[in-house]
């Protein structure tokens, strides 16, 4: 794989395990993502700072389309976790650096998911990934599921 023009690199999606898929966000998104975030916000706001800025449905569509054109420009990778069609959380690839090739992982779980294994479960697929699929060499985790 060339590291000259990440946007050229094909990634097969979406990611599947035994119990959930894994999909990039996309348009049409934003209802169920704002219900999951309005559900979890206590949690969120004790250890991230962008729940605040949410405040309707509105905000998490235009999250989730600007989600996918960086999906498609390959900034990042903000990936929808779901468990049959029941929308879980959100996790990824954060702040590529192409030349190493290295990505930070970033995630939340919904509160009603949470102690279920399935954050683990879709954090252990999605670093698979990365290192069999994308190249990476190294990744680092430094958001906190509550």
């Amino acid at each position: 794989m060339s590291l000259k023009k990440p946007i050229l690199f094909n990634f097969h999606m979406p990611i599947t395990t035994k119990r959930l898929t894994l999909r990039p966000l996309q348009e049409g998104d934003g209802q169920i993502l704002f219900h999951a975030i309005d559900e979890s916000r206590a949690n969120l706001d004790l250890w991230l700072p962008w729940p605040k800025h949410v405040n309707s449905w509105e905000d998490s569509e235009q999250f989730a389309r600007q989600s996918y054109a960086d999906y498609i420009l390959r900034k990042s990778f903000n990936l929808g976790i779901f468990k049959d069609n029941e929308f879980i959380g959100v996790c990824g690839f954060n702040y590529f650096l192409w030349h190493i090739p290295s990505a930070e992982i970033g995630y939340w779980c919904r509160t009603s998911a949470q102690r279920k294994g399935y954050m683990c479960e879709a954090i252990d697929a999605l670093t698979s990934y990365g290192f069999k699929e994308i190249g990476l060499k190294r990744r680092d985790i430094t958001e906190f599921c509550v």
